[in-house]
């Protein structure tokens, strides 16, 4: 651990950075970058968000049926719920609707037959109407993104 405040490492570690590269973007270049690097961010976010519904999902089935868990597990979603409630104090009530557009693309798994569609194992597969679930719009989209959606530069970060 540093006692270096955050902006203090990381100033230093981006003139170090501009130094070694003998980088010196234009600002409209370094505007470009955060904006490139927030996608990424609120694509990421999106997803962790996707596989935090997942984990509550299997883990509530697994509850519902009472399965007894190994301690190994159990220990390693000892400190899991914390995640969530973070986020839905940050952002409340994401996790309850990530959880319900999880469902909804989860009940999407059905063939056309209405059946499900199964590996040997019995783990539920993807089927031809299966919808992934759309979570970008509960992203937050930062004061760039909605400086250009205000002033109508584009459908900026409207995912399909």
């Amino acid at each position: 651990m540093t006692n270096q405040t955050f902006d203090e490492l990381a100033y230093k570690s981006i003139e170090e950075f501009e130094t070694a590269f003998s980088y010196n973007a234009p600002d409209e270049t370094r505007l470009k970058l955060i904006e490139e690097e927030l996608t990424e961010w609120r694509e990421a976010f999106s997803d962790f968000l996707k596989e935090t519904a997942d984990v509550l999902y299997v883990v509530a089935g697994a509850d519902r049926v009472g399965l007894e868990l190994s301690d190994n597990l159990m220990e390693r979603l000892k400190e899991f719920p914390i995640v969530p409630s973070h986020i839905d104090r940050i952002c409340p009530g994401i996790i309850a609707e990530t959880f319900q557009r999880v469902h909804a693309s989860n009940m999407s798994k059905l063939g056309d037959d209405g059946l499900p569609v199964r590996r040997e194992d019995g783990k539920v597969l993807k089927g031809p109407n299966y919808e992934p679930p759309y979570l970008m719009d509960l992203v937050p989209a930062g004061p760039v993104i909605e400086a250009k959606q205000a002033a109508g530069e584009a459908d900026y970060y409207q995912g399909a």
